[in-house]
């Protein structure tokens, strides 16, 4: 990729959200063309895929950690560019429901240097839950999270731990990490991703402004 075309080697915002619109547009239609997905045709509709995707993908170039502060930055500053946006809960909702989508163009994307393609999860590692959760626990290094809503997680608060791990796209760990179950996503996926920085890593929505 030229250099001149790399996102955040544009002069200016506007100009960044007018490259990455150009090509999350040409992704949605040839995907929607070739039967990927179907999008949606609802009359008087706010806010295309082609628009909501744009402002989640440059607010994440932009370190924005927060999905409904970087919309409240684009109808504050760039309502030129995005006119006519959703509101905010259905935006949200939108978001949620383009995970699918966004792992595929991610996929599509030109490569970096290394061209290896990382998955970063964590996993709960469970001393206890339910009633016995909240006893008063000798083991210090563990502490009280909640559980996510994937296949192998933990629904729900439980005591312990959690493990984070990034994994190639062969499904070998390369690194990892064992922190307590309150401990964040975000500042271990920091310290775990160090190591490969510029390579293409894909994740959750709790990792949301590491780069992922």
């Amino acid at each position: 990729m030229p250099t001149n075309e790399l996102p955040l080697a544009q002069n200016s915002v506007e100009d960044l959200f007018t490259l990455v619109y150009v090509y999350v547009d040409d992704y949605v239609q040839a995907a929607a063309c070739s039967g990927l997905f179907v999008l949606p045709q609802e009359p008087n509709q706010k806010g295309s895929y082609s628009e909501v995707m744009p402002i989640a993908l440059v607010g994440e170039l932009l370190g924005e950690v927060s999905a409904q502060k970087g919309l409240g930055q684009v109808r504050s500053t760039y309502r030129a560019l995005f006119p006519c946006l959703p509101d905010r809960t259905r935006y949200l909702r939108i978001q949620l429901n383009l995970e699918t989508i966004y792992a595929d163009l991610a996929l599509r994307l030109p490569h970096f240097d290394d061209e290896t393609v990382y998955v970063i999860d964590s996993k709960p590692l469970v001393c206890c839950k339910g009633t016995r959760y909240a006893r008063p626990r000798a083991m210090t290094e563990a502490g009280s999270g909640r559980g996510g809503h994937g296949g192998y997680s933990v629904k729900g608060r439980f005591y312990g731990f959690k493990l984070h791990a990034v994994i190639n796209d062969h499904g070998m760990i390369v690194r990892f990490a064992l922190a307590a179950g309150n401990e964040s996503d975000s500042p271990l996926a920091r310290t775990l991703l160090a190591e490969g920085e510029g390579a293409l890593v894909l994740g959750d929505r709790g990792y949301q402004g590491c780069g992922v």
